[in-house]
This record gives C-alpha cells, structure tokens and sequence, in this order.
C-alpha cells in the first residue's frame, strides 16, 4: 500500500503538475487522519467496553456485598429483638415497674417478631428461620442480656474502589454519591452503636458478677430475687440494657433512616443502574 502511494507521489512529481501534486497530497493528509480518526474511535470504543465491564462487576460486586450487610443485619436485628423482649420478660419477673419502658413503634417491631411460649422465646423475623431462645432457667435469661450480636459491614468493594480510583467507572454521577454516602454514614454509626450498647451490657455482667450471679447459672427467679432483695442494681442495669436495645433497634430497623431501609435503597438503585446497562 505505502509503494502504490509512493508511485503515484513519484509520476505526480515527474509530470510537473503542481496543482494535481498538491490536491493528492491534500488527499493523502485526510487519510491519514481519517486513519487516525478511526483509530481512536475504535481505542475509545474498546476503552468504552472494558469500562462497562468493569462498572458491570464492580456493581455486581456492591450487590454481593450488600446481600451479606443484609443477612449479618438480620441477625443483628434478631439479637435486639429478642433482648428487648426477654429484659421487658426479666423485669416483669422481678417485680420491676415497666409502664415506665419506652415503647412505640419500635417494640410493636420486636413484639411482632418475637414470641414467649412455655418457657421458650421465638423469634421470626422478615427474612429470617425461626430462631428458639430457652427461658428454662432465670440465669440464663440474665445471661442472654448480656450477649449480642454487631453488625459487621462489608467493605471489601467500596475500599477497592476507594483505594484505585476506579469509582469513576460507574458512570452516574447520582448513584456514585449515593454509594459513597451510604457506606460514610453506615460506618460513622457504626462507632456510635458500640459506644451505646456496650457499656450497659458490661455493666449488667459486672452486676451479675457483683451479685456472684455465674453465666448460664441454672437458678431460677425465686433465687436471684432471694440474692438481690432490695438491691435495685440489677433491676437498673436491666432498664439500661432495654433502653440501649430499644434504640439499637430504631437504628438498625425501625425506622426511615434506618440501615435495615438503606440497604434496601441501596440495592434497588443499583438493581436499577444494572438493568439499564
């Protein structure tokens, strides 16, 4: 192809004509950028391709990720319900005043979800099998307020997106935000969230522990009520622990804001953006 160019170029040259030599120089140049024109459209197209790629699996990625926060969460949800439910139970067993218990929508939740039935608490929730927790013996109902289950996030994608730089391949400019901004205010909260609970459940155990009161004892409510007689420290501890879980639960589940409800937004949108790929 370059000698037939060249030949030509060469007869062109020979013949003396300016004017035809300059036309098919004029001609040459305009392939030689139509050539590179093309080139970088068929570059682009490819780079178009592989982005798209990318942006596919990494959202695949997201939505995997997501559909692990919302198992872990559940499970999560399942611990708070369940402990909000048993220290309302272990207070009404201790004589405890409870008119005075935060309700709402909150423990209509835990309520619904949450069943007592002959000396064993069920639980039920959204996504999840039924669950037993045994009521048999007062000590381990004391012993299950002390446990409870933290909601892990997953953040293996988001931090590889993060770290390379290549959140840019998701090409809506909403839906990058809407990630970004989802993990920033789940792991803020997340801090928040230990920092409430924790403390009021290690201060129950160090009650217990005050009260020589072992985990999983077998002793019954006739028994912890013999060893405590006035002593309201462990019916505080247990209004704590009810409180710190009645708003673990708004957090978590109960309400608009809540990660159970950004979980849910956050898969759709993503959902969504899939389908229109």
């Amino acid at each position: 192809m370059l000698q037939f160019f060249r030949n030509i170029r060469h007869r062109l040259l020979e013949s003396g004509s300016l004017r035809k030599y300059l036309i098919y120089a004029i001609g040459e140049i305009l392939l030689v950028v139509i050539g590179i024109l093309i080139a970088l459209q068929i570059n682009n197209w490819n780079e178009r391709n592989k982005n798209l790629k990318y942006e596919k699996e990494y959202l695949e990625r997201l939505l995997s990720d997501l559909e692990l926060d919302q198992q872990d969460l559940n499970r999560e949800i399942e611990r708070t319900s369940v402990n909000l439910i048993l220290s309302e139970n272990a207070l009404l067993k201790l004589g405890a005043d409870t008119s005075i218990l935060a309700r709402g929508h909150v423990y209509d939740l835990a309520q619904q979800d949450v069943t007592i039935k002959e000396g064993v608490i069920l639980f039920k929730g959204n996504a999840m099998t039924i669950q037993s927790y045994s009521l048999k013996y007062f000590g381990h109902q004391l012993t299950q307020l002390t446990e409870s289950r933290d909601f892990d996030l997953t953040q293996t994608t988001i931090n590889d997106l993060v770290a390379t730089g290549k959140i840019e391949v998701i090409r809506d400019r909403k839906l990058r935000e809407s990630i970004l901004s989802y993990y920033g205010k789940i792991v803020s909260e997340l801090g928040n969230e230990d920092d409430l609970l924790t403390p009021h459940r290690r201060n129950l155990q160090n009650v217990l522990n005050n009260l020589a009161i072992p985990r999983w004892s077998k002793l019954s409510v006739q028994e912890v009520r013999g060893i405590i007689k006035d002593d309201k420290q462990l019916v505080t501890a247990i209004y704590n622990v009810y409180d710190a879980n009645h708003i673990m639960l708004r957090i978590s589940y109960a309400n608009e804001t809540s990660h159970f409800n950004r979980i849910k937004k956050m898969k759709a949108e993503i959902k969504t953006a899939m389908e229109a790929m």
